[in-house]
């Protein structure tokens, strides 16, 4: 038996609704009323003390069909019900991506787009990120951050809050001032390839060249191509003059100034291409969103999972409406009908 999506395991109990006709019945030929003899007092002449004001009544009515309520709520609690949800369960272990984030200071530059106005390339990166990351199921996530050198910040996790709780502390030039390209993912690369994931992916998020390290990027690239990891590389930036602005993680100094961008993609799709990845040329905020999606979608497609349904019980919330109606009820007719009276 199921109502608005709650079902009632033992609906025998809504049997117990005809007591409330019965009752009616019973009180209607005073079967409850003990012998009395009825006497009205009233001043000589005047009229009786009686209780036919229409709002006396409602009031009356009103606490009548609170205990109504209360009764039928009860009920519904003694008739457990449940709800029902369905969650997936998995049956590989969980696919998973390592981002590789560029904290070199160039991606301070404020020159991605969205409706209220313009962020950097960093916090776009970082938010889009913590978004797609909240609403996605089942995958694994790590982080490595590279400058002049590279770092896994977070291995391979499906605890979300804290994968997104060490994103949001990443500070530009922690690392240094370059960009290391080829150690970053030569770094992802070495923490996926023995992994037991059915689908293993790399994100690269960078607005420039590999000016740093000893590793060529190409040779990662190669490398994760061998190990049948996927590469995605995301460009991030555009031409022309762009303010800047980050905090020296070293003195705390805030760093305000306008430079010449000069944004050359084809260095990245080299390394896409030679990874036999995707590039994806990033412009705004929007750009950089829809394009992880296409990543997300991409890469959940070989995840093979079953669906469960999971219950939960609803007495309690019955039961505390069947107290709530009662407690009115008594309030209506001990409290604000003499009140009013």
């Amino acid at each position: 038996m199921t109502f608005f999506g709650i079902t009632f395991l033992r609906p025998a109990y809504f049997l117990l609704v005809l007591i409330l006709p019965l009752v009616l019945i019973l009180r209607k030929t005073r079967f409850f009323s003990a012998p009395s003899i009825p006497l009205t007092l009233s001043d000589w002449k005047g009229q009786a003390f009686s209780f036919k004001s229409p709002f006396f009544r409602i009031l009356l009515r009103l606490s009548k069909i609170f205990l109504i309520f209360s009764f039928f709520f009860l009920i519904c609690a003694l008739a457990e019900p449940i709800s029902s949800q369905q969650e997936k369960s998995y049956f590989d272990r969980e696919n998973e991506i390592l981002f590789v984030l560029d904290t070199s200071p160039s991606m301070a530059s404020i020159d991605m787009s969205f409706l209220s106005g313009s962020t950097s390339r960093f916090e776009a990166a970082k938010r889009t990120v913590s978004t797609l990351v909240s609403n996605a199921d089942g995958f694994s996530f790590a982080l490595v951050c590279v400058a002049s050198e590279a770092a896994l910040v977070v291995p391979p996790t499906k605890d979300k809050e804290h994968f997104l709780s060490r994103l949001s502390s990443v500070r530009l030039g922690e690392l240094g001032d370059g960009s290391a390209l080829g150690t970053g993912l030569s770094c992802a690369v070495y923490h996926l390839a023995f992994s037991r994931a059915k689908s293993k992916a790399i994100v690269l998020l960078t607005d420039g060249e590999n000016n740093a390290g000893k590793i060529n990027p190409i040779t990662a690239a190669k490398l994760s191509k061998e190990k049948e990891i996927s590469l995605y590389v995301l460009g991030l930036g555009t031409n022309g003059t762009v303010p800047i602005e980050y905090e020296e993680p070293e003195t705390g100094i805030v760093k305000k100034r306008y430079y010449e961008s000069a944004f050359n993609p084809e260095p990245l799709r080299k390394i896409a291409r030679e990874g036999g990845g995707l590039y994806f040329e990033i412009d705004s905020l929007a750009s950089l969103s829809t394009s992880l999606s296409r990543v997300f979608e991409k890469e959940s497609k070989d995840a093979r999972f079953s669906v469960k349904t999971v219950l939960h019980a609803r007495y309690a919330f019955f039961l505390f409406a069947s107290l709530l109606c009662f407690a009115l009820s008594i309030f209506v007719r001990r409290v604000l009908f003499f009140s009013v009276a």
